[in-house]
């Protein structure tokens, strides 16, 4: 490579546009100097008028955990990235720290606040996946379950998909299936999660009777017991009717007991631990779920911000 080349902008990048083609490509060509020159000389001005203000930066653990359950549920990081409009190599980094002989792998602590924003925007949204890719079948499974819990059966449920009779069964046992079969479940399950099978003759009742109890047999969860059925952990236990708040409970859970809160009651509990301070680990440990959970009522449900400091009852009340 000649010298002159060695100072070009590489083609996968926006000639300067950003200040990456000069301090991380070595580019100096007319275009990136002058942008460079321009950003310099403004930067110089706002701080010596005191407007200078650091980009915001956030804890980057969050996105590296909501990154990681967009891939298992099939959307790769590269691909988050380019829905999020951040840069691949950003991405890169956040999830597997710098790379190349000596580099330090260790991975960033911090991100800037604008790129989590978008990169927490990204959704585990099936229609960004393609038909024959292969996607987790947690969902998938926790559908046709859901669907058993209500009576509907294995059998009418690949009847409805227009599939063999087996295939509900094949998809109970598979690790994954393919983008399409889970769109084409995920409607059925749209139409049917709240609806009861028909029951006019005694053959039906005692069919639906049996599928019912069979799914009480292996465990299987209810359409209501899930925040996110693709995406949750576990399932939030809930015993009482997901509309009946019960305001002793919140108050339990807030205190940290292990209390098993309906949907509507979780979310009023985030809202008055975000209001006081905590960050999503800390509303996290508070209410026995997960931090992904958290994350996802705050900001997908309610658009708070993150809390960014650890939550300090003294300094608080000190505060007040």
């Amino acid at each position: 490579m000649t010298t002159t080349e060695k100072h070009v902008c590489p083609p996968d990048h926006r000639h300067a546009e950003t200040g990456n083609c000069h301090s991380k490509h070595g580019c100096r060509c007319a275009a990136c100097l002058a942008r460079h020159s321009t950003y310099q000389r403004e930067l110089r001005k706002r701080k010596a008028y005191g407007r200078y203000t650091p980009p915001a930066r956030v804890p980057a653990e969050p996105v590296r955990e909501h990154l990681a359950a967009l891939k298992a549920f099939g959307i790769a990081p590269d691909r988050a990235a380019r829905i999020a409009g951040v840069g691949v190599i950003t991405v890169r980094r956040l999830v597997f720290g710098r790379t190349g002989r000596g580099a330090d792998r260790a991975l960033p602590e911090r991100l800037d606040a604008d790129r989590a924003r978008r990169l927490l925007a990204v959704r585990a949204d099936i229609s960004l996946v393609a038909d024959a890719a292969l996607v987790s079948s947690r969902g998938t499974q926790r559908r046709i379950q859901a669907l058993a819990v209500q009576g509907w059966s294995q059998l009418e449920v690949s009847r409805r998909l227009g599939m063999d009779r087996s295939n509900a069964n094949k998809i109970l046992a598979a690790d994954h299936v393919t983008a399409l079969t889970h769109r084409r479940v995920a409607d059925l399950f749209d139409v049917l999660w709240d609806k009861t099978p028909p029951q006019h003759t005694a053959e039906q009742s005692a069919s639906v009777q049996r599928i019912r109890e069979r799914a009480k047999r292996h465990g299987w969860q209810p359409a209501l017991a899930w925040d996110d059925i693709d995406l949750d952990v576990a399932p939030a236990r809930v015993e009482r009717a997901n509309d009946d708040v019960d305001d002793s409970a919140i108050e339990l859970a807030i205190a940290g007991e292990g209390v098993d809160l309906t949907p509507a009651e979780r979310r009023i509990a985030i809202r008055r631990l975000h209001a006081d301070g905590l960050t999503d680990p800390e509303i996290a440990s508070r209410l026995h779920c997960s931090d992904r959970t958290v994350l996802r009522i705050r900001l997908h449900e309610f658009g708070l911000p993150h809390n960014d400091t650890l939550h300090n009852p003294t300094t608080a009340n000190q505060a007040a």
